[in-house]
């Protein structure tokens, strides 16, 4: 490793040498201007946030010429498409569509950019996003591609002991790390908060300050300015300035001792609360969250905050991670506090770190932290990843199926365990953010006093206690949250049934994975990658469920707890509940979590993760007394039958509720020929209601 002690960087990548370059530099340092000189070259930019290739695009002054998204709504370019440009950006997801070119020569880049290269690698271990295709296109590239260039403010040692493997791949063999070091911290002030009063004290000091700075503003059309230039026209606090051009300035100065602030937070919908609880402390103030919901309404912002002559009107804004990322914001805001103490699925030191910087510019810093919850480090061991027995056990702690673990050669005949490389990655990568997540805000602490940072324990000042409401606010009631949600509907939201079809943002991904659970997809996924296998297994899980529900009417269909419990399907879950577990927080969904603690516990489960599938779900507890009153008579109406069905089993102490789940489960009898009475008594166990919605965009 090189290591370099200057403030911006200086590579002269136009002339570099064809092989593999590493350039690791703190944020504004000059990552994306060093792009520039590569006007005119066919470049190739991939990345794991699209807006940051938005970003990257616009600020490389004509290096890149789109990126694979197509319009605001998300849709990509095709293959084809792709082919009529020389220059672009695109995301690891859509990689996959650079290898169906029919005209390989189209795409034979100079340059390949990974830019923040850890979140590509974090990225590339997610195959509910990644592909096989696109990951092997990637590493193609990474292979190929004359001149590559990564970059990003930190570089593991699992990330570069990787991307040395794959050089040695190279024709080149050619591998350079360059690191930057400068103090950019240099005269900023850093303070780490003890609990949320010290939090928003910081707050109100900043915004007190930006309120007066707004009325100053509001004064000056009040100013008469005359040819004589009278000492009178140019008093401010009982201070005289003898020309105009002195009061502008102390104006000026004013101004910019009170920016706005930036809320850096780990949550994503509650963004919405916090501000609506901030807008009730300050009524005054324009106050704008943002994050996936709405982040296409407020892209119009970007050429404003990147330009430092440029400022938005906006007193406080409140960031979550996906608009945070690869962000350039210049001279916008004084005051950057970073909201971590709520997200029970805590980030990296590095993710704090980067989402803190977003503001170049900024002087003072705030920090809540969330107190560390103790890992076990034996979750994430390692060993020697050459050892298949430790593999073995890495598949069983990743929630990855070892069935047919061992795949055949065709051309050697040697026998090797699948998908050994990205397993390998997502080991090591697994390994690094555990224990970056034990002692993230140590490391975070060291970085920033590596940075030049000044850092204080505890917040000195005066201190405003219980300053935003106490309890929740009711997030339908906001009135930013429930315009998204409209937006995304293309109605207002009115009944439960609306705001779960919605569920928080992701109704396009439930009804994607609703077409897949129709055409069951998982029987045409690639039998060669156990994690394409895994990508299913959810899928195939709902689809068995499925097969037992009683139909109702309507598209209405009905489940009982007594009749799911019994299924084949919940019996293997709870036989391998923790690894269910994890291939549910690979995919995000910690409402679904397979829980063992009440009765209840399995609807439960199944009613979040049917909404998964665009289905909506309700949970209904059972009434006892109408299942007492109602069962003399359901024995009288299905005795004959009841009888039939008892001389065929082996157990003893059956009653006519065993007869009716049995039978239903088996499809001996269908729900719609019952009598009312037997209808409403299955309705009096606890249970769980499905219901198709009207518009059937899945189909």
């Amino acid at each position: 490793m090189i290591e370099k002690q200057a403030r911006y960087i200086d590579e002269d990548i136009l002339n570099m040498s064809s092989g593999m370059l590493c350039i690791q530099a703190p944020q504004g340092t000059g990552k994306t201007t060093i792009l520039n000189q590569l006007k005119g070259k066919k470049v190739l930019s991939v990345g794991a946030r699209n807006q940051l290739g938005k970003a990257t695009v616009e600020n490389t002054n004509g290096v890149f010429e789109t990126t694979h998204l197509k319009n605001k709504d998300g849709f990509t370019h095709t293959k084809g498409e792709l082919q009529q440009f020389g220059s672009f950006f695109i995301n690891l997801a859509s990689l996959h569509k650079l290898s169906l070119s029919e005209d390989t020569s189209t795409h034979d880049f100079e340059y390949l950019i990974v830019d923040e290269a850890l979140l590509v690698w974090i990225f590339s271990t997610k195959p509910e996003y990644i592909s096989n295709e696109a990951q092997e296109e990637f590493l193609y590239r990474l292979i190929h591609t004359p001149k590559v260039i990564l970059l990003g403010a930190e570089f593991p040692d699992f990330l570069i002991e990787e991307l040395e493997s794959i050089c040695n791949l190279r024709k080149d063999r050619r591998f350079e790390h360059i690191k930057y070091t400068y103090p950019i911290g240099l005269k900023k002030e850093v303070t780490w908060c003890n609990d949320r009063i010290e939090f928003e004290s910081l707050i109100a000091r900043q915004m007190a300050n930006r309120q007066k700075a707004k009325e100053i503003k509001k004064e000056e059309s009040f100013f008469t300015i005359t040819s004589s230039y009278s000492p009178k026209d140019h008093t401010l606090d009982g201070y005289t300035y003898i020309t105009k051009d002195e009061y502008d300035q102390e104006i000026k100065n004013r101004q910019e001792k009170a920016k706005g602030v930036l809320i850096v937070s780990d949550r994503s919908h509650s963004v919405h609360t916090e501000a609506q609880k901030f807008k009730e402390v300050y009524p005054w103030a324009n106050i704008v969250c943002i994050n996936g919901d709405n982040q296409n309404e407020y892209e119009h912002l970007l050429p404003i905050f990147s330009d430092p002559e440029q400022t938005s009107d906006i007193d406080i804004l409140i960031l979550s991670p996906v608009f945070g990322v690869g962000i350039n914001i210049r001279n916008e805001f004084d005051l950057v506090m970073g909201d971590f103490h709520k997200n029970p699925q805590p980030h990296t030191g590095e993710q704090y770190l980067q989402a803190l910087l977003r503001d170049r510019d900024a002087m003072c810093f705030g920090i809540l932290p969330r107190a560390i919850k103790k890992v076990n480090y034996e979750h994430s061991f390692v060993g020697d990843l050459n050892d298949t027995d430790n593999l073995l056990r890495h598949y069983e702690s990743l929630g990855i199926s070892d069935k047919g673990f061992f795949v055949r050669n065709p051309y050697t005949g040697d026998y090797a365990p699948k998908d050994i490389n990205i397993v390998r990655r997502i080991i090591r990568l697994q390994d690094w953010a555990t224990l970056n997540t034990q002692t993230r805000w140590q490391w975070l602490e060291n970085k920033l006093t590596e940075y030049g940072f000044y850092q204080n324990k505890g917040y000195s000042g005066l201190v405003t206690k219980n300053l935003t409401p106490k309890g929740k606010i009711n997030i339908r009631e906001v009135s930013s949250y429930k315009e998204a949600v409209s937006t995304r509907l293309g109605r207002e939201p009115k009944t439960e049934m609306d705001w779960a079809e919605d569920d928080e943002g992701d109704r396009k991904d439930n009804i994607n994975r609703r077409r897949e659970l129709d055409n069951e997809a998982w029987t045409s996924a690639r039998k060669d990658t156990s994690l394409e296998q895994n990508k299913y297994e959810i899928h195939e899980l709902i689809h068995g469920v499925l097969k037992g529900l009683l139909k109702m009417e309507n598209n209405k269909y009905l489940m009982t707890l007594e009749m799911f419990v019994e299924t084949d399907v919940w019996k293997k879950i709870a036989e391998d509940r923790p690894r269910y577990n994890k291939i549910i927080e690979a995919y995000g969904w910690y409402d679904c979590k397979i829980k063992n603690e009440t009765t209840k516990d399995p609807l439960l489960f199944l009613e979040q993760t049917l909404r998964k599938f665009h289905f909506f779900t309700q949970v209904v507890a059972g009434v006892e007394n109408s299942r007492k009153s109602l069962q003399t008579k359901v024995r009288k109406e299905n005795l004959t039958e009841f009888n039939k069905w008892k001389k065929l089993q082996t157990k003893s102490y059956l009653r006519v509720k065993d007869y009716l789940f049995d039978s239903l489960a088996k499809g001996e009898i269908k729900y719609d020929s019952l009598s009312l009475s037997t209808k409403q008594y299955i309705k009096s166990f606890d249970h769980i209601l499905i219901e198709e919605y009207e518009v059937h965009n899945h189909v």
